[in-house]
């Protein structure tokens, strides 16, 4: 599979290729036909992407064509620009380059490019029926995982919450004009309202997204790595909000690491009765750093493989 990209200001191509193993062009992912198991715990289809021919000139290219044994498809690239350096609660970023562009048939890729030339990125095959995960490994490599989109587990549906259709009695509202954490909240339907999200993750999702065992020694770099998911999923989010004509845009306000243990049954659903609670003893510094910092929005990312997320009110 090799990536193409047509830059406007390179005089040659700028090329990503992804180099798939032997053992694993032969469950390469399809509408029809499901892959192996890779260690992230999806069945997919793991590459390797070279970035030698891949200059820092062609972060503003034009076109990115991908060329796979099945079709060349090409991508517009809509949007260039660059990550905030900080949030509004004082934690610092890394200064990436994001680009997003989509082609005819609605396929859409998201990249971020570090400041060390690394990518970490998105690219969603709609002809294909396919997600590629572009992610970094411990040598400073990229990898990428090909996943057919029937392979994703489901979204879990909201359990019943006695108190959850009282919730917004004692939550101010989101778009008022009023101020939290500075930040005066628009009413305006013309004008984008902001919603600030805080994220917290879990030791078990830190190793597994490093590919690692669970319980792995965590450290700067498999920190480093959930910075830059999380960096990515607000991105991407802000891009579909966008083309989507939704005025709406995340902000990430502050992320950190929770020494909280997800269970090994029923994750999802205790986790979140667990994030709920303000005086049980489990997550109860999410209540604290919410207030502190404005936050409109708090995203748990933990691991466990049932399903895709949930979303709930409390």
């Amino acid at each position: 599979l090799t990536v193409v990209l047509l830059g406007k200001n390179v005089d040659a191509q700028c090329t990503m290729n992804i180099d798939i193993p032997d053992n694993e062009k032969t469950s390469q992912p399809s509408k029809s036909r499901s892959s192996s198991k890779s260690s992230k715990g999806s069945k997919s289809t793991r590459g390797r992407l070279n970035l030698d021919n891949f200059a820092s000139g062609c972060d503003d290219a034009d076109e990115i064509s991908i060329r796979s044994p099945h079709t060349l498809s090409t991508y517009k690239m809509k949007k260039h620009g660059k990550s905030p350096k900080s949030s509004k609660s004082g934690q610092t970023f890394e200064d990436k380059i994001y680009m997003f562009g989509d082609n005819e048939n609605g396929s859409s890729m998201n990249l971020l490019r570090k400041p060390n030339g690394q990518i970490v990125g998105s690219i969603t095959d709609l002809n294909e029926g396919t997600v590629m995960q572009i992610s970094i490994d411990d040598d400073g490599g990229n990898i990428v995982d090909i996943t057919s989109s029937d392979d994703f587990p489901p979204e879990l549906e909201a359990f019943a919450n006695p108190i959850r259709e009282r919730a917004f009695l004692y939550e101010k509202p989101l778009y008022s004009m009023e101020k939290s954490n500075s930040t005066e909240r628009r009413t305006n339907v013309e004008e984008t309202f902001i919603i600030d999200v805080m994220v917290v993750w879990t030791q078990k999702a830190e190793c597994a997204h490093a590919m690692k065992d669970v319980g792995c020694l965590v450290s700067s770099s498999t920190q480093e790595k959930m910075r830059d998911l999380i960096e990515l999923a607000v991105h991407e989010t802000n891009i579909a909000y966008e083309t989507s004509g939704v005025n709406i845009q995340l902000e990430l306000i502050y992320s950190y690491r929770s020494d909280y243990l997800e269970p090994s049954n029923n994750a999802y659903i205790q986790s979140v009765n667990d994030l709920r609670g303000k005086n049980d003893g489990k997550l109860d510094e999410v209540h604290t750093l919410r207030e502190r910092y404005g936050a409109d929005i708090v995203v748990m990312l933990l691991d466990d493989q049932a399903y895709c997320g949930i979303g709930e009110s409390f």
